[in-house]
Parts: structure tokens; C-alpha cells; sequence
């Protein structure tokens, strides 16, 4: 199913997005607000392991997420891309450093295979990125449908799911498909929302 206001949307974001992050100062320091905020919410401070993933195309960065958890003890996941018989998928394993990453698909950087084995353990949460997101924790991607695919894993379905963005990704409503399902939270540089599960 293809949604016409989608489309533009996510083109009207994306240029937003990379409008903003060509000001780094101003990148830089929305993107420590809106990881301090997601360090606020409690299912944060009880996680061991926590999905989160490599930034591109402006995304909100999570570099002090990443350090936060190791200094903390606790174990970050990355996603990579794989394929199975299937289709194309995410899977995880996990970075203890940048020197635990290569170059995967779509130019993004991901676990090296010969140092970081898949895990066949969920997480307990996972931080996800988003094009945009709105008020009901329904997700704009980029349509690959890759966390999609994720979150309806039955592994997967009961895991907290929080997207990270800009204040100026958030929308009233997104249109959305049968399929489609919400996170659970959505934390921006300005805020928080917690949604019920």
C-alpha cells in the first residue's frame, strides 16, 4: 500500500534534517538533549542491554548513549543487515567500539561478523531511528520496512521500542497501514512521550 502524503512527507523531513544537522553546533547539542532525555525514562535505567544504532543522514546521534552503557557495565547492541530465506533483515550483536565496526550496507557502519557474533537474545529496549514519528508512537521510516519486519518478530513484540528524534520530526498523525504498529515511547530533544504497551 502506498501512501501519496508519506512520500512527500518523508521528503519534507528528511531535507528538514539534513538542513538542521549542516549546523553542527546546534545538531550536536539537540542531539545531547534528546539522549539525556532518553536516559531520564526508567526503562532506561533497568536495561542490560539496550539496542541502539548507528546514525546516518542526520540522525539523532547515540554516542553518549553508547558510552553511558559502558560505562555502566552493560551491553549496546548495533544492527546489521543480513538476509535470510525470508528476505532481507536486521540482526544484532554487540560493540564494545568503534574498532568492533565496518562498513555494511547502505554505506552504514555495523558489528564486523568475525568479532561480534549475532545474538539470538532480544534486548530490553531498543532504541529505534525514524524519518518522523507522532503522538501515537507511529513510525515514519524510510521505507525498507526493516523495523517493521522487527517489531512483528514475535521475539520482538513485547520489547519497549522508543524512537529518537528531532523536535521538528514529530507530527500530530502519520498515516498509517493495518500493519503498522506503535512504539512505546518518543523522546526528542524537547521532550518525552510514554505510551502504554
Amino acid at each position: 500500500m502506498v501512501f501519496p502524503e508519506k512520500t512527500a512527507l518523508r521528503k519534507d523531513l528528511l531535507a528538514m534534517r539534513k538542513a538542521f544537522s549542516a549546523h553542527g553546533g546546534q545538531y550536536a547539542a539537540a542531539s545531547l538533549r534528546a539522549q539525556q532525555n532518553l536516559m531520564r525514562l526508567p526503562v532506561w535505567k533497568t536495561a542490560l542491554r539496550v539496542a541502539l544504532y548507528m546514525p546516518v543522514r542526520g540522525e539523532t546521534d547515540t554516542a553518549v548513549l553508547a558510552a553511558a552503557l559502558a560505562k555502566q557495565g552493560r551491553s549496546a547492541l548495533f544492527p546489521r543487515c543480513t538476509q535470510d530465506s525470508r528476505g532481507k533483515k536486521l540482526e544484532f550483536a554487540v560493540c564494545r567500539g568503534p574498532e568492533d565496526l565496518r562498513q555494511g550496507a547502505f554505506g552504514i557502519a555495523e558489528p564486523d561478523p568475525a568479532r561480534c557474533p549475532a545474538t539470538d537474545k532480544p534486548p530490553d529496549l531498543l532504541v529505534v531511528p525514524a524519518v518522523g514519528l507522532d503522538r501515537q508512537g507511529y513510525r515514519l521510516g524510510y521505507g525498507g520496512g526493516y523495523y517493521d519486519r522487527l517489531l512483528a518478530e514475535p521475539d520482538w513484540e513485547q520489547i519497549p521500542a522508543v524512537g529518537l528524534i528531532f523536535s521538528f520530526q514529530l507530527v500530530n498523525t502519520l498515516p498509517r497501514a493495518t500493519w503498522d504498529k506503535p512504539l512505546a515511547g518518543v523522546v526528542t530533544d524537547e521532550d518525552y512521550i510514554w505510551l502504554s504497551m
